[in-house]
């Protein structure tokens, strides 16, 4: 490959990077990224300092957000004895529960 023809691949990469990052400087939808924007969010609902919310930003938090409708549910599997749920059926139920659709959709 030219070395012309190089420089404008590693250019045209290095654009398509910079637009994976958004305003948190975190890779999107990254755990990092997640726990950010929540971080933010919280600021926001305390009306403390924050950085600007995106919109992405914020959906992600809202489906990272348990639903309503489920917390009274997952709260009795959360304290259910050991011998009436096993480990797996908890984390089965607790992602039903994190993934179901919230009442505003």
């Amino acid at each position: 490959m030219r070395r012309s023809g190089r420089v404008n691949i590693l250019r045209r990469l290095d654009a398509l990077e910079s637009r994976t990052i958004d305003g948190s400087g975190l890779v999107p939808h990254s755990p990092e990224w997640l726990d950010f924007w929540q971080r933010q969010v919280r600021l926001y609902e305390e009306g403390k300092e924050h950085v600007r919310l995106t919109l992405e930003g914020v959906r992600a938090v809202m489906q990272a957000t348990p639903n309503d409708n489920c917390l009274d549910d997952y709260a009795g599997v959360a304290d259910a004895a050991p011998e009436d749920l096993d480990r797996t059926e908890r984390a089965s139920r607790r992602h039903e529960c994190i993934n179901a659709p919230s009442r505003a959709a």
